[in-house]
């Protein structure tokens, strides 16, 4: 990302790893392609994402953040790592 606000769409339909370097949780925004309607209630939501979420791992401090989905794609937040509550956020943020 860049020092503004960022747009970022991830297409979770494409078994592919996308690395985000510089994003800013307070003022990037990401979207999301192929997300399932898991509970087939005929509407996407943040549920049917999260349920898509496969596993998350905080490399550390510095480190990076991985969050993988059931699709085969993932999503890495370069240099986001802590050894906090990072990552509890960085998957609510996803929406």
């Amino acid at each position: 990302g860049t020092g503004g606000m960022d747009a970022f769409l991830l297409d979770l339909s494409i078994e592919a790893v996308t690395t985000l370097v510089g994003f800013n949780r307070a003022n990037d925004r990401l979207s999301f392609a192929g997300v399932v309607d898991g509970n087939s209630n005929g509407s996407i939501a943040l549920n049917d994402l999260l349920a898509m979420v496969s596993g998350v791992t905080d490399f550390g401090s510095g480190g990076d953040v991985v969050v993988d989905f059931t699709t085969g794609a993932s999503v890495i937040f370069h240099g986001a790592g802590t050894s906090s509550v990072f990552v509890e956020v960085a998957v609510t943020r996803l929406a």
